[in-house]
């Protein structure tokens, strides 16, 4: 699946590779490393080995990542968060630290869900592209949420990197090509 995905979409067989990982910490999960290392868990293997086509649609997700660069921008976001308070504040310690890491924590979770937005809308349109249905993704996004997002509280959309799993499931439904 991993080879005909890379092939169909074009894309390097050299710069995309897949890895598992066996992890209680990260749990049914899926990342992007800048160099086009995706990292599928285990545990996320385990729930989606009936639904082929909502794993296609992870794959595609973190493709996206890979594709729009964004773990490079975070990190030239984050250096250049830190240089820029750092010169504002100069050298306070203690409170200072505290609610700056607070406030470029939720910069960086806002950042990071365009980004989560970005990469899902590369998954949708490479599902339609290549002859899938969107609703795979919200499948996908279903089982690997089941039991583990309180979406509710108020603050979890500031501090989540992810946006709110509701309204990601709602737009691959009703997702259509856009032109």
């Amino acid at each position: 699946m991993w080879l005909e995905l890379i092939n169909q979409l074009q894309l390097d067989e050299q710069k995309y590779r897949l890895g598992f990982y066996r992890s209680e910490f990260f749990g049914a999960n899926a990342f992007a490393l800048p160099h086009g290392q995706i990292v599928v868990t285990d545990e996320l293997i385990l729930k989606l080995t009936q639904y082929d086509d909502a794993l296609r649609a992870v794959l595609l997700h973190e493709i996206g990542h890979v594709e729009h660069s964004h773990s490079v921008k975070i990190a030239a976001q984050t250096a250049g968060t830190t240089v820029a308070l750092a010169i504002v504040f100069g050298d306070l310690q203690g409170i200072v630290d505290f609610a700056l890491g607070v406030g470029t924590t939720i910069m960086q979770q806002q950042f990071s869900q365009g980004m989560e937005r970005q990469a899902d809308d590369y998954a949708l349109q490479s599902l339609l592209k290549l002859g899938y249905q969107p609703e795979h993704f919200a499948t996908a996004l279903e089982i690997i949420s089941q039991g583990t997002i309180d979406d509710s509280h108020p603050w979890s959309k500031y501090l989540s990197t992810h946006p709110q799993v509701k309204s990601r499931i709602e737009k691959a439904r009703n997702y259509k090509q856009q032109h």
